[in-house]
Parts: C-alpha cells; sequence; structure tokens
C-alpha cells in the first residue's frame, strides 16, 4: 500500500475512524474501484468483516456505492471529506458554545457560582487532585497549558503526541503565544513533522505526565490505549517541589 502502516494510526485519529475503517478506506483510494472482496484482500480485513464496515464508511461519507454486478465502491476525494468535517464541527461547535452561553445566563448558574465562592475552598488551592477520564484529562491539561509562561514538558506515547497536538492545537497556541517553549519525549519518533515543538526519543523511559513551568504535574496512571473510553486515571499536583523532581527526570531521558 502507498500509505504506511505507521501512518494509519494517524489517519484513524484524524478522521475519527477504526482500524479496519482506515484499512479499507485507504485500499479504495489505492485501488480505485472496487469490490468488498478486492479491498478485503488488499487491505487485510477478514471478508466476513468487510461488508459491515464499507457500509459504516457509506454512511459516514467516505465512500460511494456503485450498484451492479459486483457491487463495486469507490473513494469520495479526501478535500470533500475535509470540507465536510470542517462543515459539521463548525456547526456542532456553534450548537455547543450557544447551549454553554445560555447555562451562564440562567439564575441556577448564578446560585451555584454564589455557592461555590461561598464555601471559601477550591480545588485549584489543593496541591493534589484526581482526574477521571480522557476528556478530564485532557480539559485539565488544556487549562494547564494555556496559562504556561515558561515550558511544558509532556512524556507520552507516539499516538499521544497525535491526539495531543490536536486535542490541544488551542492550549499550545496560548502557550507558544506567552513565550513557552514545548518539548515531547516519546518512545519512537513520530513521522509528522510539527512546527515550533520539540520531539525526542528516549525508548526507556515508560511513563505519561506533563509539566507545566516546573510547578504543576499532571501524572497518567494507566498505560495507553487507543480506545477513546478507556478509564484512564490522572492525578493533578500543585507542587513547585514535585514538578521539578519530574522535571529533571524528564530532562536526563531527553539528554
Amino acid at each position: 500500500m502507498i500509505i504506511r502502516k505507521e501512518q494509519l494510526h494517524r489517519l484513524k485519529e484524524l478522521f475519527n475512524l477504526n482500524l479496519y475503517e482506515v484499512k479499507l478506506w485507504t485500499a479504495l483510494l489505492e485501488k480505485g474501484d472496487a469490490s468488498a472482496g478486492e479491498l478485503s484482500k488488499l487491505a487485510e480485513v477478514p471478508r466476513s468483516r468487510s461488508y459491515d464496515i464499507l457500509e459504516s464508511l457509506e454512511k459516514k461519507g467516505f465512500i460511494l456505492v456503485k450498484l451492479g454486478k459486483p457491487i463495486t465502491y469507490s473513494a469520495v476525494h479526501p478535500e470533500e471529506i475535509v470540507e465536510r468535517f470542517k462543515t459539521r464541527v463548525t456547526q456542532e461547535k456553534s450548537r455547543i458554545i450557544e447551549r454553554i452561553d445560555h447555562i451562564k445566563e440562567h439564575e441556577l448558574f448564578k446560585t451555584l457560582v454564589n455557592t461555590y465562592a461561598q464555601s471559601g475552598t477550591s480545588a485549584q488551592d489543593s496541591n493534589a487532585n484526581g482526574v477521571k477520564g480522557r476528556q478530564n484529562i485532557y480539559a485539565r491539561l488544556h487549562e494547564m497549558m494555556r496559562n504556561a509562561k515558561h515550558s511544558v514538558k509532556i512524556a507520552t506515547s507516539e499516538q499521544g503526541v497525535f491526539r495531543k497536538t490536536s486535542e490541544l492545537s488551542d492550549a499550545i497556541k496560548s502557550a507558544k503565544q506567552n513565550g513557552a517553549k514545548i518539548h515531547f519525549l516519546v518512545p519512537s519518533m513520530p513521522n509528522t513533522e510539527y512546527e515550533d515543538i520539540v520531539v525526542r526519543e528516549n525508548q526507556t523511559l515508560n511513563m505519561r505526565f506533563a509539566l507545566v513551568d516546573d510547578e504543576q504535574l499532571l501524572l497518567i496512571l494507566n498505560p495507553d490505549t487507543d480506545d477513546k473510553e478507556a478509564n484512564e486515571h490522572g492525578v493533578w499536583v500543585k507542587s513547585p517541589y514535585v514538578a521539578k523532581a519530574f522535571s529533571t527526570i524528564f530532562d536526563e531521558f531527553s539528554n
């Protein structure tokens, strides 16, 4: 295949597809019109699964079905798919922002804010807090990074670099505008090059954590997985003492 195997995971993340979907789609891009049997063989996907997966790709707008005997499939142009994605994401983002704005205008929301203020305590003031779930972990990391002033250091997997540079693009942009230097440490170098981000390889350090300004640490307690529903757990620590210790580890393994 023209698409290298190591690039399949990147496409999987970019287009929110599973591995079989990516394999069949890229095989169709390479082959042109093809039957399910031909694609199954080319993509190395079990034939018994190929029909369901091709149907899924059709519903998602990645391929077209050509009626006939046998039924064949053709790929939608990648640029058209990207434009569709942009339209859907923009529409969904507008709907979400509108709902959030309505929440903030509600009297009940104001009551919640006043109740929180009167309690006199805040998670922001705590030295250590648990963070559960990938979305919550990314939300915490986003908040940490967008306020970074000096440095962001992230030890993660190769797939983790892809996810974070995509999911946290706004926070990365804010950190760079603040003058922060962004460094990633991974067990194997990704093929993609990143602008203004330093990526170094170390196959020994098998940890996942993020440091901001050597003051905050977000330590992930689970190994990495492609499963978006994985029940990930993390610990967010606001302690220069702890953060600097992990920063020393990061720097030593980066050299």
